[in-house]
């Protein structure tokens, strides 16, 4: 195969470039509204971070810590979001399940913030 490759070499793909510029307007257009729109609710990061395949385990959870963020924002403001110390337990929820805690180890790995381990 290498061979074959070395002795007849591909062209460069032209659809595969114009795909990638796509994309990369795609997400500078995402930055640009973020950075200049309060209100904007998707962030760049979401549209690299989709199509992965451990999205697929993860999106409830991840979900689930937005959701409970934007209700304690929406409700109680920034206030009552600092005195539930909400903000570790959002960003641990969504983590604990990428790094293979689980949300069964929400409790004690966001209230603690102490490494539950893999059990």
């Amino acid at each position: 195969w290498i061979s074959a490759q070395i002795l007849h070499p591909q062209g460069p793909n032209v659809l595969g470039w114009i795909l990638t510029g796509v994309g990369a307007l795609l997400m500078m257009g995402l930055a640009t509204m973020r950075q200049r729109f309060l209100w904007w609710p998707f962030h760049p990061l979401g549209f690299a971070l989709a199509p992965v395949w451990i999205m697929d385990q993860v999106w409830l959870t991840i979900f689930t810590s937005w959701l409970l963020k934007v209700t304690i924002l929406r409700y109680g403001g920034h206030r009552l979001y600092h005195r539930m110390r909400a903000a570790p337990f959002c960003a641990t929820a969504a983590t604990d399940s990428i790094t293979g805690c689980g949300p069964h180890f929400w409790g004690s790995s966001s209230v603690s913030s102490q490494p539950t381990g893999f059990g």
